[in-house]
């Protein structure tokens, strides 16, 4: 792990500080807003547990990214490496477990908060829970558990009132326990998703029960015809942030929105033949829509995806099921993050003429198991602002055609790609990416030779890449292949920016060393660029300090 200096000494607990304490008070007292835990963050840092701290501003940072962004892929990486080397023992200083799995908890922008569980064997024993640990804001609960355990009971306790967010499912019955959720409670949900097939009825009385009084986000698995009348019906639509409308047909005869929903800022919803109303404007519907998600498994072709959802206010949109031939225009879109999941083989060309002119962050992935080919259509101009392409499942671009034309300053590969992806022909231009990730990647010798073979990546600053140097005879060549790769890569020439290495085992020396001279050598360049602005300004400060004090004694005096 690196950039992070280690906890304060083995066994020092600092849930013993007082300023832990009076900050956890103030983030239980104020749990929506950043600021108390800054607070906290703040004094970690001064009391030296570092990590801690950090952990904490990560992920409220991450918690207002979206997924897509680059930076979003940069911090979780540093998410992984400080729970990888802390999570437990944070775990077990912060939390009751009361015999339940450290893994049945997570922390949310810093803090303890979710809770999934089946392993209560009463009422009682989640009752003592949730008073022994009142950070528990979110709860995955299957209620196809013991009999002794009752959740309308739970949340009619006043322990439950913390709770904020719920996932219900039954995996028994694969249906929403209604009655479950209709009792009464001090509870006030703002995020409640049902997972499992329920009728307009039983999606009615929830609605209208106490539990979602304040509720603004809402997913919701299958329900019949009716539930686009029932929650545009809904009182409580108006105040709606998100929603997730499950398995079921919608914009189609009278199961479409007819009236504003004047919050609501990301829809998923599944398209599988949308039949567009001219009589509704999708803006107008729709007014602060800025995410969108769309399932398409019918016939009806993306293009007319603009009569439903308002595209000129975007600026995320994930299209499922796609052929990269039914991508609407988009050029002329806000949209930033772009992300398109194909069940093709062979998908049709990306068109970049297509693609939004300021799109920054592009993922392709692809549900088949042996690859799917994304070919680019380089017949356009590709945005001139792309920060990041990530490619997973199968998804395989040849390389000449992702880096040369698309030119991301970040590549993310997750899946079995193999060298072909960044075949970048010799003689290239250098390339604008900086990072490349290939964890995950399924010929990381080869790729690691052709960086370091080809003089177009001489921008490179970050390699991440993983892989376990197996002792086993059978396993020797491919061990020596890959630290011959390392070493080729420590004697590149072209590779003086490379200082940033992440993977997790030894690298052999010569690399090691190399990497401290690149960081030390770059780093010094940044800062002789910084003096050098710096002196700059201060000669322009000292210039118009001069020219001020001229203007000042040329002045009649005034007499006084």
């Amino acid at each position: 792990m690196t950039g992070n200096s280690p906890e304060r000494k083995a066994g020092e607990r600092y849930t013993d500080l007082p300023k832990w304490k009076i900050s956890m008070n103030q983030v239980l007292e104020l749990p929506d807003e950043d600021g108390p835990r800054f607070a906290l963050a703040d004094a970690l840092e001064e009391t030296g547990f570092t990590a801690r701290a950090e952990l904490i501003r990560v992920q409220c940072e991450l918690a207002r990214l979206h997924p897509g962004e680059a930076r979003f892929v940069e911090l979780s990486r540093r998410e992984y490496e400080l729970l990888q080397a802390y999570e437990y023992e944070w775990k077990r200083q912060e939390m009751s477990l009361m015999g339940l799995d450290p893994d049945h908890v997570q922390f949310r922008r810093g803090v303890i908060e979710y809770l999934r569980t089946i392993d209560f064997h009463s009422t009682d024993q989640a009752v003592r829970f949730l008073e022994a640990n009142p950070t528990i804001r979110e709860w995955e609960c299957d209620t196809d558990g013991y009999e002794e355990f009752s959740l309308r009971k739970l949340l009619a306790s006043p322990q439950a009132k913390n709770l904020k967010r719920l996932c219900v499912l039954d995996h028994g019955r694969e249906t929403v326990p209604v009655g479950e959720l209709l009792g009464p409670t001090e509870c006030r949900l703002q995020w409640l998703s049902l997972i499992g097939a329920m009728s307009g009825d039983d999606l009615s009385a929830i609605l209208h029960a106490p539990l979602c009084e304040q509720l603004k986000e809402f997913e919701m698995g299958e329900a019949d015809d009716r539930c686009c009348e029932i929650i545009q019906t809904w009182e409580g639509r108006t105040r709606l942030r998100f929603l997730s409308l499950g398995e079921r047909t919608f914009f189609q005869g009278n199961n479409r929105f007819t009236v504003p929903f004047p919050a609501l800022e990301e829809l998923h919803f599944d398209a599988r033949n949308f039949d567009p109303d001219s009589r509704y404007s999708a803006s107008s519907i729709f007014p602060a829509l800025r995410r969108c998600t769309v399932n398409y498994t019918g016939q009806s072709p993306y293009q007319t995806l603009a009569q439903i959802i308002p595209l000129e206010q975007l600026e995320s949109l994930r299209l499922e099921a796609c052929d990269p031939s039914d991508l609407p225009d988009l050029s002329a879109t806000p949209i930033r993050t772009l992300e398109l999941d194909t069940v093709c083989y062979r998908p049709s060309p990306l068109s970049l003429r297509r693609l939004p002119r300021n799109l920054q962050d592009l993922s392709l992935r692809t549900q088949q198991g042996g690859g799917s080919l994304f070919r680019i259509d380089d017949t356009g101009t590709p945005p001139a602002a792309l920060k990041m392409v990530y490619l997973s499942g199968g998804a395989l671009v040849s390389g000449d055609r992702l880096l040369t034309k698309l030119q991301p300053e970040v590549l993310v590969l997750r899946g079995p790609q193999d060298a072909d992806v960044l075949a970048v022909p010799e003689g290239s231009s250098p390339l604008r990416t900086r990072s490349i990730d290939l964890t995950g990647a399924k010929s990381v010798r080869g790729m690691l030779g052709t960086i370091a073979k080809n003089p177009a990546f001489s921008a490179l600053e970050e390699l991440r890449f993983s892989g376990d140097l197996d002792s086993r005879d059978t396993a020797r060549k491919g061990n020596e292949r890959l630290m011959k790769a390392l070493r080729e890569l420590a004697a590149a020439p072209h590779l003086t920016n490379l200082y940033l290495v992440h993977t997790d085992f030894p690298l052999p020396a010569e690399l090691e060393q190399r990497m401290e001279e690149n960081g030390a050598r770059v780093r010094a360049k940044r800062n002789a660029a910084f003096d050098q602005e710096y002196a700059r300004v201060r000669q322009m400060a000292a210039e118009a300090l001069q020219l001020e004090g001229q203007s000042g004694a040329s002045k009649e005096p005034t007499g006084e």
